[in-house]
């Protein structure tokens, strides 16, 4: 026969948080509820809060990144729209340093198409695709 330990001291299933929870009043649990309810409500605004200082700090960090390697440029190409500089970049892939950021001479962009699959109310169904497509820049392949 094998040997058994002695029985020790047999812990409580109380916590000792309150013993008399049962004991509450329906109008008791609700205000605990509402109590609960609202300080989980300011702790997630609290956070969002953080989030935002958070993110627009890394929107300035960007910014003046951005601003720096404009500062770099011809005056040409610093007089030009963000949005016709970036698309020129882009749609020569960084093959003229006149139309790049040094900074992103060394990246390749990748495209990927998603298509999800669902069923509908009718069970039909569609498929999902995964469609990954990469563009090098000629720099990044030397």
């Amino acid at each position: 026969m094998p040997l058994r330990k002695p029985a020790g001291k047999r812990r409580s299933t109380d916590s000792g948080v309150e013993s008399d929870r049962g004991a509450l009043s329906q109008e008791k649990k609700d205000q605990r509820i509402a109590l609960f309810l609202s300080d989980f409500d300011q702790q997630a605004k609290e956070n969002i809060q953080e989030m935002k200082k958070e993110l627009d700090s890394l929107l300035q960090t960007a910014e003046k990144a951005f601003t720096v390697e404009l500062l770099k440029m011809p005056d040409a190409i610093r007089k030009m729209k963000r949005k016709d500089l970036l698309s020129k970049c882009v749609g020569v892939l960084c093959s003229s340093q006149d139309f790049c950021f040094p900074c992103l001479c060394d990246i390749f962009l990748v495209k990927v198409t998603t298509i999800v699959e669902y069923e509908d109310a009718k069970h039909i169904s569609a498929k999902k695709i995964s469609k990954k497509v990469s563009f090098y820049s000629e720099q990044s392949m030397q």
